[in-house]
């Protein structure tokens, strides 16, 4: 079933965060455990992924939803398109002999 199964990397990574900074733990040094070298999602940085753990936290908490934290559009738009063209271009290929 769907939400019963842990989770991992990003969404980890973030959880793990949340929970150090509302124990009063640096979220930095509870990230870097868990692999922050090899992170790479841009345009999400390890800073912004920190500030969503400290805004889902206090939400958490507060019982309220908060702010969203934003994100570049100029950043996204471009990833999105070259990840769709990379999925569209191997579906293509999947079409092509030899099958």
């Amino acid at each position: 079933m769907i939400g019963d199964e842990p989770d991992d990397g990003l969404t980890g990574l973030l959880e793990g965060a949340a929970r150090s900074a509302s124990a009063g733990d640096s979220a930095a040094s509870h990230a870097a455990s868990l692999g922050q070298e090899r992170l790479w999602e841009w345009p999400r940085t390890v800073t912004w992924m920190e500030t969503l753990a400290g805004r889902l936290a206090s939400a958490a908490e507060s019982g309220r939803s908060g702010q969203a934290v934003s994100l570049p559009v100029w950043g996204v738009l471009p990833r999105n398109l070259f990840f769709m063209l990379l999925v569209l271009a191997h579906g293509f290929r999947r079409t092509l002999p030899p099958y």
